[in-house]
């Protein structure tokens, strides 16, 4: 996906025009439930810690677009989260 980095970012004087790729949790379908259900739980719960330590992650970042363009199955840990916060 296109992306620009904003001058200063990385000490540029202009925007740089860049390209991007989403970050996705890969957990082994044999991780329990429980475990996987809490780890992303501790991310969108703890969302707005991980948005002030990085810029393009607050912009990015939310439980509303995370599963968008996800082209792999969920584990029904994940799965169980985001049907308890209304995601579908």
């Amino acid at each position: 996906m296109p992306e620009v980095i904003p001058a200063d970012t990385y000490g540029t004087d202009t925007d740089v025009n860049t390209v991007a790729v989403r970050n996705i949790m890969l957990v082994s379908k044999d991780l329990p439930d429980e475990v996987v259900y809490d780890l992303t739980k501790g991310i969108f719960d703890n969302i707005e810690d991980i948005k002030a330590s990085h810029a393009t992650a607050a912009k990015h970042i939310s439980l509303e677009n995370s599963h968008i363009g996800v082209e792999i199955p969920f584990h029904p840990g994940a799965i169980k989260y985001y049907e308890e916060q209304g995601i579908k």
